[in-house]
């Protein structure tokens, strides 16, 4: 409530925006301010259309990457993605090192988490398989066939690295996330490939019902 009130008091005379324009601009700013570790700020509802504001002055669960030159960089989804009902948040970082350099790594961080909170620590991570893969370049979610969550999440890695060469790469995480800790992309539910080298395959991901038909289809852009 607190976190809220400063924000209402900055945001008072030029209008306000989602709480999660505010996430993407504190990713932004934080990442400048805190370059040796990464940083995003998440959980506080309000930010102003024209003015700058220190992620440090409104967040109230700072992310820390969790090590020098970690680069949290990448995009957030959140929602229930396990069999506990409440609210995660997924946070790609898709020029992380996890068992080889910039294999990039999706993380799942449990409702619930507050203060500083180092993103190694979250409860599920998935990770490229090889140097550049760059596993969490574009993420999306979707609920079961009922509708409801647990959701599922849909994760891109275009291997468009400095030495990758291999065509990209798209992996589903079926619900509910609640397997082993770590997971590499080779370990996931369901692995799509390319058909070309560096075609950028899973550079965004989509999903959403895109022919009227009532079932939740798939878009998954190759722009090379």
């Amino acid at each position: 409530e607190a976190c809220g009130e400063l924000s209402r008091k900055r945001c008072s005379s030029v209008g306000e925006v989602p709480r999660w324009a505010c996430l993407t601009g504190a990713l932004l700013l934080g990442a400048r301010r805190r370059r040796a570790f990464g940083y995003a700020a998440c959980a506080f509802p309000w930010a102003a259309h024209a003015q700058t504001i220190a992620a440090d002055d409104v967040a109230v669960a700072p992310i820390y990457g969790g090590y020098p030159n970690a680069m949290l960089r990448g995009p957030v989804q959140s929602g229930s993605f396990d069999d506990d009902p409440g609210v995660d948040l997924v946070v790609a970082s898709y020029g992380a090192s996890v068992e080889s350099y910039a294999t990039g790594a999706v993380y799942l961080l449990e409702q619930g988490f507050s203060g500083d909170t180092v993103i190694d620590s979250a409860a599920f991570i998935a990770y490229g398989d090889a140097e550049h893969d760059y596993l969490g370049v574009s993420i999306a979610r979707f609920p079961g066939m009922d509708g409801t969550a647990p959701l599922s999440l849909i994760i891109g890695a275009d291997h468009m690295g400095l030495t990758e060469n291999d065509p990209g790469q798209v992996v589903v995480y079926r619900a509910p996330l609640n397997g082993p800790p770590r997971e590499s992309a080779s370990g996931a539910d369901l692995v799509l490939r390319g058909d070309d080298e560096r075609d950028g395959f899973g550079n965004q991901v989509a999903v959403g019902d895109l022919d009227g038909d009532g079932l939740l289809d798939g878009a998954l852009a190759a722009p090379f």
